[in-house]
């Protein structure tokens, strides 16, 4: 994986758990990196023993990190120089989700060899939609889930992310729901009209 990759796992872990836990990650890790170079391929086994090495100092399992991990994604990629891009990949969550690709598509004129996940959505309505997720890297899938939340949260809705079974080989699938976190976005605010007086004391 590009060391964009690696270096939101370590900001991460820095950013919750403070700069000791980062320190004692890469050692865990047995990484000699403190800062990897953003746009610098590493073998994905790099990527692999970070996410190990987090689960074991934190003592949380691997997919709760991936999880955590996906949801900080957004805004690391957000704060990136590749934030624009996600800012123009749609208004709602199943555009977003259906322009994924074309995004991996742009950012890989800059980042050569890279090896992106392929998304596609299905049954999309108001409320729901089915996302599919194939990937040459496997065990990856927590990550996804915690994508599609911080994805939700870019565009102001909450959701829930619901892994459903698939045959071995095929693609990964999620029934996703998703809801407004709040209907009166954009209203202006107004002061509510005094209480007429009942001429009681």
């Amino acid at each position: 994986m590009y060391g964009m990759v690696n270096q939101a796992i370590l900001e991460y872990i820095c950013e919750v758990y403070g700069d000791d836990s980062r320190a004692a990650v890469l050692a865990a890790a047995g990484s000699e990196t403190l800062q990897f170079e953003s746009m610098t391929q590493y073998p994905d086994e790099v990527s692999y023993a970070l996410i190990g090495a987090a689960a074991e100092f934190l003592g949380q399992p691997a997919e709760a990190i991936l999880g955590k991990l996906g949801e900080y994604w957004v805004g690391f990629a957000l704060r990136s120089d590749y934030g624009d891009l996600l800012r123009m990949a749609g208004q709602s969550l199943p555009e977003i989700l259906q322009n994924l690709n074309q995004l991996h598509t742009r950012v890989g004129q800059a980042f050569a060899d890279l090896k992106p996940p392929s998304f596609w959505c299905d049954e999309v309505t108001e409320k729901s939609l089915v996302l599919y997720y194939a990937s040459e890297r496997v065990g990856l899938e927590p990550m996804v889930v915690g994508l599609v939340h911080g994805l939700g949260r870019l565009v102001d809705v909450a959701t829930t992310v619901t892994p459903t079974a698939t045959e071995p080989g095929e693609p990964s699938r999620f029934h996703v729901l998703f809801v407004a976190r709040s209907a009166t976005r954009g209203v202006p605010f107004q002061q509510p009209a005094p209480a007429e007086s009942s001429g009681a004391a």
